[in-house]
């Protein structure tokens, strides 16, 4: 019992740090003419709008810079209505094909800056 304990408490550290770890790196917000430059596997965090659903899981991701294709799967959306006049906050990983970038989106969500205010005064 006293091995299960401790266990847990090292696995729900590992957990906090991790998490802690993942919110001071997407603090950064990445521009799609900075995410195009960067290297394959890279995490991101990007604000704008998704202009136009390509095909299947593919759409198109603009900002002030440019634009990308992102890939969202279905269950990326955590229940989100979004259409293209939503300010979206979109997390993932740089794709670097052989002729074009692409982002692999982990999360996405409307950007609401109330919700960015309160995640950073923590």
């Amino acid at each position: 019992m006293y091995k299960f304990t401790i266990i847990s408490l090292l696995y729900l550290a590992t957990i906090a740090l991790a998490q802690t770890a993942y919110c001071e790196d997407n603090e950064t917000i990445n521009s799609v003419a900075e995410v195009k430059t960067m290297e394959d596997g890279s995490y991101v965090n990007m604000q704008g709008y998704i202009v136009e659903k390509l095909e299947d899981e593919n759409y198109n991701f603009q900002d002030s810079t440019g634009n990308i294709l992102l890939i969202i799967n279905n269950e990326d959306w955590e229940g989100e209505s979004i259409n293209s006049n939503d300010l979206v906050e979109v997390q993932g990983e740089v794709h670097n094909g052989w002729t074009d970038v692409e982002v692999k989106a982990d999360l996405v969500n409307k950007y609401t800056p109330r919700l960015k205010k309160q995640l950073s005064q923590k």
